[in-house]
């Protein structure tokens, strides 16, 4: 009977401590204890306006309000609907206008376009304390580019295929003209450039790979052709011959090519002779005009495949082991013939290109590897020619820069090379977060 009585006083004080650990969950997670003294601000939402993934800071020491990342400029902030919620059950909330203190309540629309200040008093009417509440946006486009003109390269004349590359710290730019001359642009600062003509087969360079090894690009006559120094070019003999070279990820080689059930994925490590079989291909998978380029995605390297359906664009990718998932079905971006792929940070972007058979300015990007693209119109072209095509495009040492050489746009061909910044590089310039 004394063991009963001893297990049943353990169950009763383990229940009590249960139910008390569980009540002070709860209200953590949902109560906000209330205090009629207390005139502090708890928080600020917004319902027509749109902070991102942001909440309002409210710093009680300096009895500011803002927005910790400025939005991007040209945001309309003048009619914003307003929530401003305290410590009391009901606080009592004005704002100052004109040199006048104004009545506040929930759901009004604030002119959010200068600091506004706000005075917050406790419910029982004894303490005061004011604000400042200021949405912070960008006096200057931060998710623009500055283009700025660094060289003009030798006239080519006309632009059959190319390809830009970084070799070391040397930037490359092939490109083959439609009298079939191969032409090797190269520079160090990307401000003075040699070219030189290579005697090779007529190719098309934007085939070509590079396994920080050896070259491989696709000949015009359909052969493989490799170098180990990027200039002299011969023919390589696979067992199993690509019939498109795709892209390098992890220092393999990637290909399309004939395979024991239809079109299949090939690869091929920097010491491996010959091309190995991976997977088969689906049946809609794209095997021609192909854009490819590969990103990391949270611990894995992908590659991105961009290529052109009747809806419209569409984009697959293949991981490191082969896997093959088709991430956007057509429609989301428009048929581009020739964009210029790019990546940094967290930012995938296709740039330019041709739309219906006009060159295009536009840049989409995607913030979430892939899986959805939209069109930003911080990054368009139309600063330099108002949209290029076929320009060769390297991401410098620097992410947010880019670098574009030569290319298409409506005046013609281009023989300028460009560096455009990301405004927000500058960050000498953001003050505040302005």
């Amino acid at each position: 009977m004394r063991g009963l009585r001893h297990f049943l006083t353990l169950f009763c004080i383990t229940t009590v401590a249960i139910s008390f650990f569980s009540c002070n969950d709860d209200e953590n997670e949902v109560d906000i204890d209330l205090n009629r003294e207390d005139a502090r601000i708890r928080s600020v939402e917004f319902l027509n306006f749109d902070l991102g993934e942001q909440t309002m800071v409210i710093n009680d020491v300096e009895s500011i309000i803002f927005n910790y990342d400025s939005l991007g400029m040209g945001v309309v902030d003048t009619a914003v609907v307003t929530y401003i919620y305290g410590y009391t059950s009901q606080p009592k909330i004005q704002y100052l206008e004109d040199g006048e203190w104004k009545s506040f309540t929930n759901g009004q629309r604030l002119d959010l376009s200068e600091p506004l200040q706000i005075l917050s008093t406790s419910e029982d009417g004894v303490n005061q304390k004011r604000y400042t509440l200021e949405i912070r946006i960008h006096t200057y486009d931060v998710a623009a580019f500055t283009w700025e003109q660094l060289a003009t390269i030798s006239d080519y004349s006309s632009l059959v295929s190319q390809k830009a590359i970084t070799v070391g710290s040397e930037y490359r730019w092939y490109c083959a003209n439609e009298s079939g001359q191969n032409l090797l642009y190269q520079s160090t600062t990307g401000v003075d450039w040699s070219m030189k003509e290579l005697s090779s087969e007529a190719m098309d360079w934007s085939t070509l790979l590079y396994d920080q090894t050896s070259f491989y690009v696709m000949g015009m006559d359909g052969a493989v052709y490799s170098s180990t120094d990027g200039i002299s070019f011969a023919k390589a003999e696979f067992a199993k011959q690509p019939e498109n070279l795709l892209f390098v990820n992890n220092g393999r080689v990637w290909a399309i090519a004939e395979g024991s059930d239809g079109k299949s994925l090939f690869s091929k490590s920097v010491d491996a002779d010959e091309f190995e079989e991976v997977c088969s291909l689906p049946s809609n998978f794209p095997t021609e005009n192909i854009v490819a380029f590969t990103a990391m995605s949270g611990r894995t390297s992908l590659a991105y495949l961009y290529a052109t359906e009747t809806d419209g664009g569409v984009v697959w990718t293949v991981d490191e082991k082969g896997n093959v998932f088709q991430l956007l079905a057509p429609g989301t971006i428009p048929a581009l013939v020739n964009p210029m792929p790019f990546v940094y940070d967290n930012t995938l972007g296709l740039i330019g290109g041709e739309e219906n058979g006009k060159i295009s300015s536009k840049c989409y990007v995607s913030y979430n590897s892939g899986k959805s693209w939209k069109l930003d119109t911080h990054k368009d072209l139309v600063e330099i020619g108002n949209g290029i095509s076929q320009a060769g495009l390297i991401v410098t040492s620097r992410n947010g820069e880019l670098m574009l050489i030569g290319g298409k746009s409506a005046q013609g061909y281009q023989t300028t090379v460009w560096k455009g910044v990301l405004n927000k590089l500058n960050e000498d310039e953001l003050i505040y977060g302005k």
